[in-house]
């Protein structure tokens, strides 16, 4: 009976992912197929330096600039699609990858304990889910990001159910995943490793030298992947950073909403407040120099400014917080993207 109820859920499961496959299709074909935002705003920079990858296999633009504003990890995605079938490949890819995030929830959900029947529920649900269907058929990160993330979250649970070698190797493919991931979108880089590393060290069984050296086995795995590129930075610039973009990120996602709940005041006003400082700083941090700033310098310059105004601000600061994560939690941040055009 029990091999049956295993080929039962998972022919429900193959019901689902067809299901899923379906809506893809119909959902891109009506809706994303002739989007004039698709290489826009954020897609455009992870465009560029795809195709500027496939022509000169560096990334780099034409005239000798090297790119630092993104991240490597998408663009090589992108890069590796574009070569086998054009955007039209990105989008069956990320398709594909929806899908398999749909499976990775059942499994992790089972992992939990829930049962075949909330596990198949949880998949359908997310192969469902309008976000998932929506950044499928968009040149985002977000897809490959969570696949990466889901996958390393995946091999962790089951890592306590193997013999001692075995588990060593998928928490070093774990890492490995969190690394890919990190390097997808570094806002969760470094914070997600300490998460992690705290669930192996608090929650996974075993004796504490076992968890020591499973916690530097997931740290080495992450590390490996993150080092080719922070050495890349280095060797370019000098500076250990993973990319440029955290500056202007922090500055009018993080000080400015954060003035504007403090003060009381529109967009506008702290948006031009918040830029003031920052202009200020930039003067003083050539002064020191006594040559302009880079792209880089200016990141880290934008970086400490938005910190600087925010500490000032605690509880707004706390608020906007709260509020961004509720809306993270509760939101369909991606319906957004429909309307941009």
């Amino acid at each position: 009976m029990a091999l049956k109820g295993e080929k039962a859920w998972g022919i429900y499961l193959l019901c689902s992912v067809i299901f899923s496959a379906v809506l893809h299709v119909v959902f891109y074909h009506f809706f994303l197929c002739n989007n004039p935002c698709r290489l826009m705003f954020d897609a455009g920079h992870y465009h560029a330096m795809a195709s500027d990858l496939l022509k000169y296999g560096l990334f780099c633009d034409g005239a000798g600039n090297y790119y630092f504003y993104r991240l490597p990890v998408y663009p090589i995605f992108l890069a590796a699609s574009y070569w086998l079938g054009g955007i039209n490949a990105v989008m069956i890819i990320q398709s594909l990858l929806s899908l398999l995030i749909s499976v990775l929830c059942f499994f992790i959900a089972r992992e939990f304990g829930f049962g075949d029947k909330i596990a198949l529920w949880g998949a359908f649900f997310t192969g469902v889910h309008p976000g998932f269907l929506i950044f499928s058929g968009l040149v985002m990160t977000e897809i490959l990001f969570t696949f990466f993330f889901l996958l390393s979250f995946f091999l962790l649970m089951r890592e306590s159910g193997w013999r001692k070698k075995q588990s060593k190797f998928l928490l070093l493919i774990a890492g490995i995943c969190l690394g890919l991931a990190s390097l997808t979108r570094a806002v969760v880089g470094f914070p997600l490793l300490i998460c992690t590393l705290f669930v192996v060290l608090i929650l996974s069984h075993g004796l504490l030298r076992e968890k020591i050296i499973g916690s530097f086995t997931l740290a080495f795995g992450w590390i490996s992947v993150i080092s080719i590129w922070c050495v890349r930075n280095y060797l370019l610039t000098g500076y250990i950073f993973l990319q440029a973009f955290s500056g202007n990120h922090c500055i009018n996602h993080g000080a400015v909403p954060v003035v504007m709940r403090s003060q009381g005041c529109s967009y506008a006003q702290a948006r031009d407040s918040v830029y003031a400082d920052l202009c200020h700083d930039h003067f003083i941090a050539t002064q020191k120099k006594q040559d302009c700033l880079d792209q880089v310098e200016k990141c880290f310059v934008a970086q400490a400014t938005a910190a600087k105004i925010m500490l000032c601000h605690p509880y707004a600061l706390m608020h906007h917080s709260i509020i961004n994560m509720i809306k993270t939690l509760c939101g369909l941040y991606s319906s957004e993207l429909l309307v941009i055009d």
